[in-house]
């Protein structure tokens, strides 16, 4: 992402710089044609001005220009790491994790030519103390623009990172002084240009020995800051329960897998699924190696097999599958909002299929609507297997607007229970949290709670924490529809 940006900005900066510098010599050339040729060093004082020029007008192109993403007026985070937090927590999943290392690098780098320009353009300048005060006082003139203009948020890591990368620039236009020009004390002048490379890689070995120390990693959905806001009335649908529940902190196994899966519902399942669209059933030795998906296109249902895995609940398909998907009018289709009803209807389907091949799901099971796909999410606790482990049986739906299924994918957890012990708040006590603002959540008084949700997510070292999914409505505006809102919240206290 960021190399992109730069070769873009580059080639911007390249075309500003030319044009101002050979309208500066051409303009002046006309004002005066008595004037003197510009020695070599004042060329290159106007050309290191123009080029400045050109770099504000790129940042100004990326951080305040932009028409790419969704823009969300009066955003702000003021939680410190939080970029380098959601690093850490999903380290194994390098797509989520590249786009935040995208994020870090891309920020400071944004920042990298100002600090090292400043000093050139401007000689008052010359100190990390008058440096970091002109890149503070920028820095936040750009965020406060992004923030009540919605193209970007209030980004507390955003202005570390802005920093951080003005100091590099900073110390490496120290380092090249010191070589170049100042050739006295240099030995000691390039040591403080390292200063903020230094102080980066103190600071990531220190990140990084933090966090191999912690004993659960970076935890889901924790309370690391309180929302301070106190609602006085919060509006629901449901029937709250006061009970707390004690349970253990689990620590992933080895996953079944794949053959896990194959081994348990083996081709009973597949006939099932079969026979609930009067289609015969066929398969090879080769197909039942790999895990099964139940797809379905213009009411036509088929089962389609491949080269499949899951990883963090994230399915990647063969190219096989993604043709499914690759029309317009399907991905419309695939991302419109789903009615309650359909959800209820379509999990009435999974729970008949899964009954007859021998697992009875109860109507107190719970489910998870996803927030980014219309599905679901089932996770059935299978109980204790032959190894002492907790089990678990994932079942993702994903299912259109008309509710017409997708896929279905079936998966296996497994966990083992360490010795640490904790207590399962009760919903009441959830609600009483964040009415007095002792919770990340804040659900505004236009919102109608229709259901608390008990899942369990792991944290970055895998291990298992329950988290409660409240989902609410609220009215649409100009419409008698309404829109769906998802907050996730800690659920567990440490005894």
């Amino acid at each position: 992402m960021w190399e992109s940006l730069i070769i873009e900005n580059f080639i911007l900066i390249s075309i500003i710089t030319a044009i101002l510098f050979i309208g500066y010599c051409v303009v002046r050339k006309k004002r005066d044609v008595n004037a003197k040729e510009l020695t070599k060093y004042e060329k290159f004082e106007v050309f290191i001005r123009c080029m400045f020029i050109g770099y504000l007008l790129a940042v100004m192109n990326i951080t305040l220009l932009r028409t790419d993403g969704i823009r969300s007026r009066f955003a702000i985070n003021l939680k410190p790491f939080r970029g380098i937090e959601d690093i850490l927590e999903h380290y194994t999943y390098s797509q989520y994790a590249g786009i935040q290392i995208d994020f870090f690098i891309g920020n400071v780098l944004l920042f990298v030519p100002f600090g090292f320009l400043i000093p050139i353009v401007y000689k008052k300048i010359n100190s990390y103390f008058k440096v970091s005060l002109l890149t503070i006082t920028s820095i936040l003139v750009i965020e406060i623009i992004q923030f009540f203009t919605g193209y970007g948020a209030f980004d507390i890591d955003d202005i570390m990172y802005n920093f951080v990368g003005s100091m590099c620039g900073y110390g490496f236009y120290i380092i090249i002084r010191s070589i170049h020009i100042e050739k006295n004390n240099r030995i000691k002048n390039i040591i403080i240009g390292c200063v903020p490379y230094l102080i980066i890689l103190c600071l990531g070995i220190g990140i990084k020995v933090a966090y191999n120390v912690s004993k659960y990693g970076i935890l889901p959905s924790q309370y690391i800051y309180k929302s301070g806001k106190k609602i006085e009335n919060i509006n629901y649908n449901i029937e709250l329960n006061d009970e707390e529940k004690e349970d253990y902190v689990y620590l992933e196994a080895e996953p079944g897998g794949l053959e896990s899966v194959t081994k348990l519902f083996g081709e009973n399942i597949d006939k099932v699924l079969f026979g609930l669209v009067g289609k015969e059933y066929t398969t090879t030795e080769e197909d039942t190696k790999e895990c099964r998906y139940f797809v379905s296109r213009d009411k036509t249902y088929t089962l389609k097999y491949g080269q499949f895995g899951f990883y963090e609940g994230i399915s990647f398909t063969n190219n096989e599958l993604n043709k499914l998907y690759e029309n317009e009018e399907d991905t419309e289709t695939y991302f419109s909002p789903v009615d309650k009803s359909v959800i209820r209807r379509n999990i009435d389907v999974l729970k008949d299929v899964l009954s007859k091949v021998g697992f009875e799901i109860t109507d107190d099971v719970k489910y998870i609507v996803t927030e980014t796909y219309p599905g679901i999410e089932l996770r059935i606790d299978n109980g204790i297997n032959s190894k002492g482990e907790k089990e678990f049986i994932n079942i993702n739906g994903k299912f259109n607007n008309n509710g017409d299924w997708l896929k279905i994918g079936v998966y296996i957890d497994t966990y083992r229970k360490t010795k640490n012990r904790i207590d399962i708040i009760s919903e009441k006590e959830l609600i009483n949290r964040i009415k007095n603002g002792e919770s990340q959540v804040f659900i505004d008084n236009s919102e109608t709670i229709q259901s608390i949700d008990l899942k369990w997510e792991q944290s970055s070292k895998g291990y298992y924490f329950p988290i409660y999914v409240i989902s609410t409505t609220e009215p649409e505006e100009n419409n008698d529809g309404v829109i769906w809102k998802y907050h996730y919240c800690q659920a567990w206290e440490f005894k």
